[in-house]
């Protein structure tokens, strides 16, 4: 039998828990194929005053994760319902795609965890 991981959203980041117990900021997490190092060790310091942004952040991302290549949502008709621009290219199309409107939308503001964003890869729909 195959146990899932636990996972914690911050933000609009997912993080993918690899350990046992609690988790505090010393532990480590799994991000796609990457390992993350502990909170101290990756994040900078709080005076810094950039913030995420969809085009540097969100869709490399995805093209890490193969989301918007060919075989998955990156094809001409999309899949499932959901398209995305082959390879992450049109940028404003790709976040009209995931933010959407109320009925399409594939973010859940008010409660993260039930995002299908972040529902889909964890295979828990």
């Amino acid at each position: 039998m195959t146990r899932l991981p636990r996972l914690r959203t911050i933000g609009w980041m997912l993080f993918v828990f690899v350990g046992g117990g609690a988790i505090s900021s010393a532990d480590t997490f799994a991000l796609g194929a990457e390992t993350l190092p502990p909170v101290s060790e990756r994040f900078a310091a709080d005076d810094v005053t950039e913030t995420p942004d969809f085009q540097r952040h969100v869709v490399p991302l995805l093209g890490r994760l193969g989301c918007n290549g060919r075989a998955c949502h990156g094809s001409f008709q999309g899949q499932g319902g959901f398209a995305l621009s082959l390879f992450g290219y049109d940028f404003a199309s790709d976040h009209q795609a995931i933010v959407g409107d109320a009925d399409y939308s594939r973010i859940d503001r008010d409660r993260p965890r039930k995002s299908l964003l972040l529902q889909k890869p964890t295979l828990e729909t």
